[in-house]
């Protein structure tokens, strides 16, 4: 269900949202990740992973429905005071700048690899900065349904892909499994984690679920849904090249395509397909976050009007996205600065958030009763 000029957003659009955020950056590093880590049972790494994530998911879920209609800001002032609020707002904004410059440095090296050999990076980040701005300035509710439009065309021929793929599947590299020892999967479990990073940012859209009752089964569906993709694709990944093979290569998830050989096939560059799919996808994890930005900055300078914020942000982000001389830097600095800081506000700040409002809730009964 769509909803006109209202800024408002249906609970499959919300579960839309998180899903595309998610399904970002991660896929193209998580299979080797896991390979290097424990080979075949970093299937089991996965699992416990989305259990982690989804139970974290799920606080946030919580925190919507127990403040619906309020922003993350107002959220922070009612559980916290207000100074303390302006600085976990600002906080991450800077957090939110820093990964979506990431992104995009990321995804620009993939382009320029696969399919603009001869452009300039800088050019290609600029091109899709302006895009990405041109949506989050339009608000949530352009999001919403971009989200519910492109979610269909994305992972449904993504899903055909990688069926193809799995026709070159060798079962012997998926051999054998309980090698790793349970100390050695549950310190893989942040790196799979790490993977499922962009959930943390519905929070900043929680206020505009139309049926704020409905965040936590929202949740959960995006949650199983990114959960079942992330595990087609380290399977059909593991299968095809194998633990030790996967461990030379920079991004199996896309390499994977170029084995596809089926006879009939009325695609003769998968490759060009499969890049398309991939625009598509990092954009709806951009623009998320862009928009993120533009709303957490408004509620900091108490602006009615914040759409044209999406603009500014744009010279900011290009440049922080071409601060790495190399793909190699940029994946060095991001690295530390990402474990500490998606696991600050993914589940600390929540976890924080839900304990305080709990007994700011229970103080206030225990203060009505005795009056």
């Amino acid at each position: 269900m769509m909803y006109k000029n209202n800024d408002m957003i249906s609970p499959g659009q919300f579960a839309h949202i998180l899903i595309l955020t998610v399904v970002g950056t991660g896929i193209l590093t998580l299979p080797r990740e896991l390979a290097d880590g424990v080979g075949p049972d970093g299937i089991f790494v996965l699992l416990l992973s989305a259990l982690f994530t989804l139970v974290a998911a799920n606080i946030i879920g919580y925190i919507i429905k127990r403040f619906p209609g309020k922003g993350y800001f107002e959220i922070l002032t009612i559980c916290f005071t207000k100074p303390i609020a302006y600085i976990i707002t600002l906080l991450f904004v800077v957090y939110a700048l820093l990964i979506n410059a990431f992104i995009i440095r990321v995804f620009g090296e993939v382009i320029k690899m696969f399919l603009l050999i001869k452009t300039p990076i800088e050019l290609i980040i600029f091109s899709i900065l302006i895009i990405t701005a041109f949506l989050a300035r339009g608000g949530i509710e352009p999001l919403g349904r971009m989200a519910e439009l492109l979610f269909p065309m994305i992972v449904i021929p993504a899903l055909l892909l990688f069926l193809l793929a799995a026709a070159d599947v060798n079962l012997t590299n998926l051999l054998p499994v309980f090698q790793a020892s349970p100390l050695e999967i549950i310190r893989a479990v942040p790196a799979g984690f790490l993977s499922f990073a962009g959930f943390e940012f519905v929070l900043i859209f929680g206020k505009y679920l139309n049926k704020p009752e409905k965040a936590t089964k929202a949740m959960s569906i995006g949650i199983g849904v990114v959960s079942l993709i992330y595990l087609i694709i380290y399977i059909v990944t593991l299968g095809v090249f194998g633990r030790y093979q996967m461990n030379h290569l920079i991004w199996p998830t896309l390499t994977v395509f170029k084995v596809i050989s089926f006879p009939g096939l009325f695609i003769d560059n998968i490759e060009s397909l499969v890049m398309v799919i991939w625009i598509f996808i990092v954009f709806m994890s951009i623009a998320p976050m862009h928009l993120s930005k533009t709303i957490l900055l408004g509620d900091l300078l108490k602006l009615r009007e914040r759409d044209f914020l999406a603009l500014p942000i744009v010279p900011i982000l290009y440049l922080i996205a071409l601060i790495p001389d190399s793909l190699a830097e940029t994946y060095e600095y991001m690295g530390p600065f990402s474990n500490y800081a998606i696991t600050f506000f993914s589940i600390v700040i929540p976890v924080i958030i839900l304990i305080l409002s709990v007994f700011r809730k229970n103080k206030g009964r225990e203060s009505g009763s005795n009056a």
